[in-house]
């Protein structure tokens, strides 16, 4: 079988493993149909079978109990957590403002250092966290800043 600019590799190649007569086909015409074969994207082969959407199983009466189950189980969750929201904010502010005094004492900063450098690293993760409304202040601060600086200078 002779490859003309006519025909598609693809196609010769099915036809020849359709007909046996692949030992026919010469090294480099093998070689350049494999290629091409495989370099085509599966969707676009003839041989492509797109994958079938999974088939739900059991009975959909079941699965909708289910779901209205999950759901429920999800709200229970958002509410609690709204309602303790506040409180644990406020635990937190208390708490990282108590930690930010300990560790400007620089007696308990080099102490905390010395036997456990860890925690301190902890701690001052801690502290360097910010919240959102601070981290947008400093972000508007930024953008404010570079602002100026490309502005050019008034006359």
């Amino acid at each position: 079988m002779h490859l003309s600019p006519g025909r598609h590799p693809g196609r010769l190649l099915r036809r020849a493993v359709r007909e046996r007569r692949l030992p026919q086909f010469d090294h480099r015409q093998r070689r350049h149909a494999d290629a091409l074969l495989k370099a085509t994207p599966p969707e676009q082969r003839t041989d492509y079978k797109p994958p079938q959407p999974e088939q739900p199983k059991g009975d959909p009466l079941e699965q909708i109990v289910k779901l209205e189950r999950e759901m429920s189980q999800v709200q229970e969750k958002y509410k609690h957590a709204e309602e303790n929201y506040g409180s644990e904010l406020l635990n937190l502010v208390v708490a990282k403002g108590y930690l930010k005094k300990l560790m400007e004492n620089e007696a308990v900063r080099s102490y905390v250092g010395r036997h456990a450098p860890e925690i301190l690293e902890q701690f001052e993760l801690v502290l360097n966290t910010v919240s959102m409304e601070e981290a947008i202040e400093q972000t508007e601060r930024a953008d404010g800043d570079e602002a100026t600086a490309r502005r050019p200078p008034l006359e």
